[in-house]
């Protein structure tokens, strides 16, 4: 008999997280796997109940312009896990929508098994949320080794299942002639752009950072994160410099000498490579405003490299202030002065050490099949 799984993913990465779980569960047995996800997870079979891309909202002005739909989505997203009763309902990041999900669920009687993948930042905000995942789920996966004490008050299960970033990083295969195909030159230090994976952040960041890479007078390239977005980001870059597709995203933060990233992912991604980069991200006043003084985010650092190291290893300007001349200057440091870009190399690698372990989504499976036979 087939194992029922609801897997849901709300971004690009939690696409990616999903797909590579879904390809190690599908060595393990028959499984109805349906959901929300990506272009990964509809390719490696799952049954869509809408494509992730319509949950995708940013910035809390348009999510409440786009309230309404939100909640017809999650009203149709807890009848249809409750209609099909299925042994085990996965939910990867995206915690603002999952959390409440688990408990609507559990309101209304679900009692299969709920796991989240990859923890809400508790540790940064939102402490309230602990008790919520105590209270509504079965297990917590976490993929930061620092997480788990967070939860040692409770009795939720939270297992530390190492970053599956590692993994992809490791096992990815590098097309060496990539370059070739966008008639980028490997002769002079490229400066590599990676402005996000939606449509707000790269409205927002984008032209800012295109400005940037321009003071540092040598090639750029930007990265784009999603086919559908190409559009957008020929729009701002206006032929300046080519535009990479998602498939060489990887080589382009191999190759590149100096990246500049909107906070996210990428950052990671780029400290895995041991990318010297300058981390900014625009936040439109009125957001920034109720971030920081209605929900109280004020942290030391807000680029997860900075805080897995407790210091800055990638300068990080993130604010609705723009201070263009600091992050000159910080950005020139990066990819001018070589102790700056060793002492930043000698950092990545640390990080790379701290999260090094192999394996992920098998201990991912592992913990999804335990739940359901036990």
């Amino acid at each position: 008999m087939n194992k029922k799984l609801f897997l849901l993913a709300g971004e690009s990465s939690g696409d990616l997280h999903g797909g590579a779980l879904m390809e190690v569960l599908s060595t393990r047995g028959s499984w109805q796997i349906d959901g929300i996800g990506g272009p990964r997870m509809r390719t490696q079979g799952m049954t869509p109940l809408f494509p992730m891309e319509e949950l995708q909202v940013m910035g809390f002005v348009k999510i409440a312009c786009a309230l309404p739909k939100i909640i017809r989505q999650f009203k149709q997203v807890k009848e249809h896990i409750l209609a099909n009763q299925y042994d085990i309902v996965v939910l990867i990041d995206y915690p603002g929508f999952n959390l409440r999900l688990a408990k609507a669920l559990r309101k209304s009687g679900y009692r299969g098994k709920i796991v989240q993948m990859i923890s809400p930042t508790v540790w940064a905000w939102g402490k309230g949320r602990i008790k919520t995942l105590a209270d509504n789920f079965d297990r917590l996966l976490t993929i930061f080794p620092f997480e788990k004490n967070c939860f040692s008050h409770t009795n939720l299960d939270v297992s530390y299942i190492g970053h599956p970033l590692i993994d992809k990083i490791k096992n990815y295969s590098y097309d060496e002639s990539w370059h070739k195909t966008y008639g980028i030159s490997t002769d002079k230090p490229l400066v590599a752009i990676f402005p996000g994976s939606r449509s707000g952040e790269i409205a927002s960041n984008l032209p800012r950072m295109l400005k940037l890479a321009e003071t540092l007078s040598t090639p750029f390239a930007i990265s784009c994160a999603r086919d559908d977005l190409r559009p957008l980001i020929e729009k701002q870059v206006t032929g300046r410099a080519p535009i990479i597709a998602s498939k060489h995203s990887y080589e382009l933060m191999k190759t590149c000498h100096t990246a500049i990233a909107v906070s996210g992912t990428a950052t990671l991604e780029l400290a895995l490579h041991a990318t010297p980069t300058t981390v900014v991200y625009h936040v439109p006043l009125i957001n920034g405003i109720i971030a920081r003084y209605l929900i109280g985010i004020n942290l030391p650092y807000y680029c997860i490299s900075n805080i897995l190291m407790d210091k800055q290893v990638f300068p990080e300007f993130i604010d609705y202030f723009y201070p263009k001349k600091r992050i000159e200057k910080a950005l020139g440091q990066m990819h001018h002065d070589e102790d700056t870009r060793k002492k930043c190399i000698a950092d990545c690698e640390t990080i790379r050490k701290k999260l090094d372990s192999c394996g992920v989504m098998e201990r991912a499976a592992d913990a999804i099949e335990e739940l359901i036979d036990g």
